[in-house]
């Protein structure tokens, strides 16, 4: 049976419940505004230590230790903090990065767009977007910068997760240059594939003239090899010729383009190809206007596409055919160059592989042999002018090719 407590006793637990209360309250307190480091907490197994510093320790560690810069900033760029990874990886101590702008530290061009880019995240919690920062010895570091918005008592802070892009940059430029090697690879194959199928007809030609040459005294028959070995070295010359000048515009990345009259190249390029159209009674009609239409070009090349284009509708015209040339201004600030043969056309599986290099649309209806590098070349003039190309066929029909190029702004434009 216990014994009841005397009052004195009972003031006395009181006294002490109270003075536990409020030392509890107090803990409380201070725990709220962080003058506690540690907790003493009496549990069945006895009283335990809880260090406060220690529950985010882990947070502080895995801040630190990532291998990502974890940088925490105004929304005026102010750095406020900065983890040891982004200090190294831009090479400051974090002196020499807490209390400065993060503009400072990107290139010049960015500054604005990541002025931009942390006002957007006023009103977006999270952004992401790619960024080139400045190195203390002044080389640029590719990034990947994730931006979200925390706030802290009130106080809107940004927070910002920088993630290295160097090794995924040069990862992306070793496959580009891959690619680059094996796409130079694929065409020194067909290079050599096309050269080996197109050089040896020629080639053997020339080695069976030359036979007959030797072993006949018949002076007619002499003269006639001679001219089938000059034809074919002709066409053994053109065929070099072609494979160096497509290198040559391989090479070049842009023009020197003078002003002048679209007329004339037309007129010398049909005056050019007279010869041979002649050869199979084919006629080119030029419907060209004596007006003074002005385009940027090098007049060479021009007139070489255009060569080119008649060329090869002299290839797959039927004899006594004709060719039109014509052309026309566009209200959209250029020209329109048509060039158009009839014949046999080019079917549609066909038609889009004829500006492929090497490729031969129908080289059975040709009388005339050759690389399949010429509407390449025409194809690769064109861009470097600015322009277009493409071509329409219909199977027994009109098969046409069409080239827009800018007109100079002094040169007149219907609607």
């Amino acid at each position: 049976m216990s014994i009841p407590n005397t009052y004195q006793q009972l003031l006395d637990e009181n006294a002490a419940l109270q003075a536990r209360l409020k030392e509890t309250e107090a803990t409380l307190e201070a725990i709220r505004r962080g003058e506690v480091d540690a907790l003493v907490v009496s549990t069945e197994h006895g009283r335990q230590v809880y260090t406060l510093e220690g529950a985010d320790q882990p947070y502080r560690l895995l801040i630190e230790e990532m291998q990502q810069g974890a940088v925490t900033i105004a929304p005026s760029g102010i750095i406020l903090y900065t983890n040891h990874f982004f200090c190294e990886f831009l090479g400051y101590a974090p002196t020499e990065l807490i209390a400065h702008c993060i503009e400072d530290y990107v290139a010049p061009s960015e500054q604005l767009r990541l002025r931009q880019f942390l006002a957007g995240l006023a009103t977006q919690t999270s952004l992401a977007e790619e960024f080139a920062f400045r190195h203390h010895n002044e080389l640029m570091l590719p990034t990947y910068v994730l931006g979200n918005t925390i706030l802290i008592e009130q106080t809107r802070l940004i927070y910002l997760v920088v993630i290295d892009l160097r090794q995924r940059k040069l990862l992306e430029q070793q496959t580009v240059e891959l690619e680059v090697e094996k796409q130079r690879a694929k065409l020194l194959t067909d290079v050599m594939r096309n050269l080996s199928h197109d050089l040896r007809t020629p080639l053997a030609t020339i080695i069976t003239s030359l036979y007959i040459v030797q072993r006949t005294a018949d002076e007619q028959r002499r003269h006639e090899k001679f001219a089938e070995i000059e034809e074919q070295v002709f066409h053994l010359s053109h065929a070099l010729e072609q494979l160096q000048h497509m290198v040559r515009l391989d090479s070049l990345n842009e023009l020197t383009l003078q002003v002048g009259s679209l007329n004339d190249l037309i007129l010398r390029a049909v005056d050019d190809r007279q010869r041979d159209a002649a050869q199979q009674a084919i006629e080119i009609v030029a419907a060209i206007t004596p007006d003074r239409l002005r385009v940027h070009f090098d007049a060479e090349l021009i007139r070489e596409a255009i060569n080119e284009l008649l060329l090869n509708a002299i290839r797959f015209s039927p004899v006594g055919g004709a060719i039109h040339v014509c052309y026309e201004c566009l209200s959209d600030g250029h020209c329109l160059l048509e060039v158009t043969n009839a014949g046999a056309g080019i079917p549609a599986e066909r038609l889009r592989h004829i500006f492929e290099r090497f490729y031969k649309a129908d080289e059975a209806r040709s009388q005339h042999p050759s690389l399949g590098l010429g509407l390449s070349m025409v194809k690769r003039i064109i861009e470097l002018h600015h322009g277009h190309i493409d071509a329409q066929s219909t199977p027994n029909g009109l098969t046409r090719f069409r080239i827009t190029l800018p007109l100079a702004v002094s040169s007149p434009v219907t609607a």
